[in-house]
Order: C-alpha cells, then sequence, then structure tokens
C-alpha cells in the first residue's frame, strides 16, 4: 500500500470540524507515521461548492484567501496529491457506478496509486479493487 487518500468530505471536517470524525478517524489522520494525502480534485471541487454557496465554510466564501485549502492541508498534515495524465484518462475505464466526476478522479488515483481511500462513502468500496479504510 502506497499511502491513503481522503475523499472530499473527510477532508473538510478534519479542516473546518474535527469533531465530525471518528475517534478512529482523528487517530489515524494524526498519526505521523501514515502517507495521508487530499486529491487537488477535492480541492477543486470544494472550491466550486464554496463559490456556488453550496458549501459553508468557517469564512464568507468571498473573504478566504485563495488557497485556503492549500493551506488547510498542510494544517492538517495532509499532502495534496496532483492529477496525473493517466488518472484523468484512466476514469473511463471505470464502471459507472458513482456518477460524481471528483469522487470518480480519486477513485482512479487510489487505483493507481496503490492508495486506500478514507471515506464514508459506500459506493466507493463497490468499485474492484478499491480499498476503504473503516473506522
Amino acid at each position: 500500500m502506497a499511502g491513503y487518500l481522503i475523499d472530499s468530505h473527510i477532508f473538510l471536517w478534519a479542516v473546518e470540524s474535527p469533531k465530525r470524525l471518528s475517534a478512529a478517524e482523528q487517530n489515524f489522520l494524526t498519526d505521523p507515521r501514515h502517507d495521508i494525502a487530499v486529491s487537488v480534485a477535492s480541492l477543486w471541487e470544494l472550491s466550486i461548492k464554496a463559490s456556488i454557496g453550496r458549501l459553508a465554510i468557517s469564512r464568507h466564501a468571498k473573504s478566504i484567501p485563495p488557497d485556503h485549502f492549500g493551506r488547510s492541508a498542510s494544517q492538517v498534515g495532509v499532502r495534496i496529491l496532483p492529477v496525473e495524465t493517466p488518472e484523468a484518462e484512466y476514469v473511463r475505464q471505470l464502471p459507472w457506478i458513482h456518477k460524481d466526476p471528483f469522487d470518480r478522479l480519486i477513485i482512479a488515483q487510489a487505483l493507481i496509486g496503490g492508495r486506500m481511500i478514507i471515506t464514508r462513502d459506500g459506493v466507493f468500496a463497490q468499485y474492484p479493487g478499491v480499498q476503504v479504510f473503516v473506522a
């Protein structure tokens, strides 16, 4: 296993409302022995949702600095995983179990990179080969 990839909602909770995470999730995310990343696709998704008013974050969306989520990743100790061409193209090979394009990209990144996904979205586990962290 190359490491772990956290889903958008887990990242958001770690940043904005850690009390929403289970004790097991909190302990796992804060353990420095784990290579934990968040996809740049998640940061893109959260930024889009904040800009259209579908995501309430700790500060008013218009006053948030442009690098808010990037800084937040650093503060919670996760690195940002870029999207590479093979991952973007792998999405077309995935079965249409999940319709969310951001989640499909996260799944492709996990499969290609040999990463386990930390999520509460049960649909991820329906993909062949995807490993999901269960707290």
